[in-house]
């Protein structure tokens, strides 16, 4: 099991904090450092398993899920840390695909508010959500191993450049014993303007632009994505709405992946685009949406309902999408940060 710095920390914390299980459930506390608590419990156990027989394993990782639907109810995150525990809490290894999917979300929002190591876990889960779901992986993030050779769980689509992947904190892909990828190099010769005209083209004022074929953009913006022309948010951005154009479930995996990048980084109006295109990707896939693309009424179904109002306006509000009048039926308002 891949563990980072902030996963040993978290169980450096079970030595301070109340377990999760003693005063913490008595108290009902705030979910900011018992996430901490429960991340840290939960991989401890995984990491080992001669502390406890089977039996205990199951109902220790039973009262962790019941707190953590608790918490998820009551949407009791305060910082970018409370969204990555949760997050890596939900999207590991073996959990139910919806399960995966919301800890995704939270870990992109982790990684909006900068939380340590929320992008590369943020691409991780998205990769994981993907593999569950019967489909390639994009970025490459979940290997068949400890080892940093070892190539990436099958099926995956190894079409995204090192420069893009860097940008997530993934390491370069070392499957290929013949020829290490590049960390992050850019190729010379690349306007790094091209991709951001191509948006345009598609996407901006038609009387006031010059027009181009969706197909031979989309063909182009991939080759971008794959041969590393892509330099800063504002190309990430581009390069998302111009991929969100296809109805490919790798096209808009990869613009959900550009759009959370380019958010990341600051760029503006990524933030919603993120949700949109994650939307747009699972509606492909035949799965309810997570938001509504911005502007469902509220009526309708969405992947997170099972946890209820007070999560879905949190998530709404993190990616700065409307708040849903649910009295009637409708969306009110983008709230102000």
């Amino acid at each position: 099991m891949n563990l980072n710095p902030l996963a040993w920390i978290s169980i450096a914390l079970l030595a301070l904090a109340p377990s999760a299980f003693g005063a913490a459930q008595k108290g009902k506390k705030s979910g900011g450092r018992e996430l901490a608590t429960l991340y840290g419990e939960d991989v401890s156990d995984r990491s080992d398993r001669g502390r406890f027989s089977d039996k205990e394993i199951v109902e220790r990782r039973r009262k962790r899920v019941e707190r953590l639907d608790e918490i998820l109810r009551a949407a009791d995150f305060t910082a970018g840390e409370d969204f990555y525990y949760a997050g890596r809490l939900l999207a590991r290894e073996g959990e139910e695909v919806n399960r995966i999917l919301l800890g995704h979300v939270l870990l992109s929002i982790a990684a909006l508010q900068r939380a340590s190591y929320a992008l590369e876990a943020g691409a991780e889960s998205l990769d994981r959500w993907l593999l569950a779901t019967g489909r390639s992986q994009q970025l490459c993030s979940v290997l068949d191993g400890e080892d940093a050779r070892s190539p990436p769980t099958k099926p995956f689509d190894n079409h995204v450049h090192q420069s893009i992947r860097a940008e997530f904190a993934l390491e370069p892909l070392h499957f290929d014993d013949q020829r290490a990828e590049p960390r992050g190099k850019k190729p010379k010769g690349f306007n790094s303007k091209e991709v951001q005209r191509l948006d345009t083209s598609l996407n901006g004022d038609p009387k006031s632009i010059r027009p181009v074929d969706p197909d031979a953009a989309l063909v182009r913006v991939r080759a971008i994505v794959g041969e590393g022309g892509l330099v800063d948010a504002r190309d990430y951005f581009a390069a998302a709405r111009v991929l969100m154009r296809g109805a490919q479930v790798q096209d808009l995996a990869l613009a959900h992946a550009l759009a959370l990048l380019a958010a990341a980084e600051g760029a503006t109006d990524a933030r919603e685009l993120a949700a949109t295109t994650l939307d747009a990707l699972l509606r492909a896939c035949g799965t309810p949406e997570a938001f509504g693309s911005v502007v469902t009424a509220a009526s309708e179904a969405h992947a997170f309902d099972a946890w209820g109002p007070a999560l879905d306006t949190l998530l709404r509000k993190s990616f700065g999408l409307p708040q849903p009048n649910r009295e009637a039926g409708g969306v009110d308002r983008k709230d102000e940060e």
